[in-house]
This record gives structure tokens, sequence and C-alpha cells, in this order.
């Protein structure tokens, strides 16, 4: 046999043989999602105006902001989660009551 058939051969038993288990690879799925667990959520020091006096006032300003972010995105990251385990809560839910 010449390189060229042998080549054509190779080729034909691959084609034929690309749906076989050989070349098929497996993923398990999980059935159900996890539910998330949440940590409590840090407790903030209150400081007082009068604490926060001595400063300037874009420091001031700075400060608050950043505090007003921190609960800004506790809020939505509480938000997601809260949403999420709901939805991985009623999917588990009906996993096991599908046949």
């Amino acid at each position: 046999m010449t390189s060229l058939v042998r080549l054509l051969l190779l080729i034909s038993i691959l084609g034929l043989c690309s749906g076989c288990s050989l070349f098929t690879e497996y993923v398990y799925v999980h059935d159900r999602f996890i539910v998330i667990t949440k940590p409590e959520p840090p407790k903030l020091t209150v400081v007082s105006t009068e604490e926060l006096a001595p400063l300037p006032d874009w420091v001031k300003a700075k400060i608050l902001d950043n505090v007003v972010s921190l609960r800004t995105y506790i809020k939505q990251i509480d938000t997601a989660v809260d949403k999420y385990n709901v939805q991985a809560e009623d999917h588990n839910k009906n996993k096991e009551t599908s046949p």
C-alpha cells in the first residue's frame, strides 16, 4: 500500500469512529444547586460628629462616602445571594419531586 492509501484509510477510520466512546468526554452535571450561607455582616463602629470635628471637611466627606458605599455594597450582595438562594431551593425542590 502506498502512503497515500494508508493516510486515506486512517482518516476514514477516524471519521467513522468520531462518535465512538474513545473520543467522547463525559461531564457530570450536578442535579442540585448549592445554597450559599451568608456570613454575618461586620458591625461597623459608629463615629460621632465630635470625633470627626478636627478633620477637614473633604476628609469627612470621603469617610462618609466610603461608609455609604460599603453599606450599599453589602445590601446588593445580600439581595443577590437571597435571590439566588430562593431560586436554588426552588430548583432543588423541583428536582426532588420530578421522576
